[in-house]
């Protein structure tokens, strides 16, 4: 029975935890409820949630991509590379540059998984080769020369709805498919709840966790393009630092730490977690270094619950036996 009652509390806590936030912000400045603002919102965190969605695949199966954050600067730079300084089409030089970035990620998981190294270091010298790739490439200045219609994926809105916030809506409707409906999909799961009996069932679980490197890279290459549009320009340091939010919301939203456990539903209320937090704190004038400590107790509380639920369940299931 309390197996249960915790089994429940995990599942909707995200929720309970986003509806009190709402609710306090909301009460506190009657700016935050407005249209607009939450408009604002989406749009603040619609980079944040399509690179959640690859870092949640990685940590679905166990591992961790921390190269995420400044894959932004680099496809940044790489694309306004192509599109300004070789002139390729805006399209070709969309595509390429994504492919490059999941070429990135291929590497990465594939010097992760055959050197047998934890995913923390090697994703970790990765971020390093790549942070400074971006800065060789640029000559260490933001890259300049888009043209408006380049910007707009960055800038522009359909209707009333920014077109940031509107990829970010198709972003989690594939990832929602990829978990749920493909047998790839399956295999990340079988792979984070018993990777060796995944193994041994034939599945081979090295390629699926390339791939999941891969896809991750990718998905912080469509945000590179959404960065790349904001800024007008390829910026080499955009991006650096930001995954650590990345992983916060991937956590706050229910990805477990320990692998196994991911739902696009929970992860895109962490994202909100996180960018209501964010929204909120600064609409009310909280001090920046408030805002950093505040968001490291939102981390350490999600990642503190979800080990001791896991935890607790074990301890449970031993004592009945």
């Amino acid at each position: 029975m309390k197996t249960s009652k915790l089994a429940l509390l995990k599942k909707y806590v995200t929720v309970i935890i986003l509806i009190l936030i709402v609710a306090y912000f909301g009460i506190s400045d009657k700016k935050f409820m407005t249209v607009m603002n939450w408009i604002s919102i989406l749009r603040q965190v619609s980079m944040l949630g399509i690179i959640s969605v690859g870092m949640g695949c990685c940590m679905l199966v166990g591992d961790i991509d921390l190269s995420c954050g400044v894959i932004e600067g680099f496809g940044g730079v790489i694309c306004v590379l192509l599109l300004a300084n070789a002139g390729l089409p805006t399209g070709l030089g969309f595509i390429l540059t994504l492919i490059l970035c999941a070429c990135v990620g291929t590497l990465t998981g594939f010097i992760v998984v055959k050197t047998g190294m934890p995913a923390l270091i090697g994703t970790l010298g990765m971020r390093y080769i790549i942070y400074g790739s971006a800065y060789l490439l640029s000559g260490g200045t933001p890259v300049y020369g888009l043209t408006d219609f380049q910007k707009k994926i960055g800038q522009g809105s359909i209707g009333a709805l920014p077109i940031p916030v509107f990829i970010l809506f198709v972003f989690f409707i594939l990832g929602y498919i990829l978990l749920n409906k493909t047998y790839i999909g399956r295999y990340m799961f079988a792979i984070g709840s018993n990777a060796e009996s995944t193994r041994l069932s034939g599945i081979n679980v090295d390629r699926v966790r390339i791939f999941c490197f891969a896809f991750s890279s990718f998905s912080a290459g469509v945000a590179a393009l959404i960065m790349m549009g904001r800024n007008s320009s390829g910026q080499p340091n955009a991006g650096n630092g930001f995954e650590m939010n990345v992983i916060t919301a991937c956590v706050v939203g229910g990805v477990s730490a320990m692998g196994g456990t991911f739902s696009i539903i929970n992860l895109a209320v962490g994202v909100l977690i996180v960018g209501v937090l964010t929204n909120g704190m600064t609409i009310l004038g909280i001090n920046d270094y408030w805002q950093t400590v505040i968001t490291g107790v939102v981390l350490i509380a999600a990642v503190g619950f979800d080990f001791y639920q896991k935890t607790h369940t074990k301890k449970v299931k031993v004592d009945e036996s």
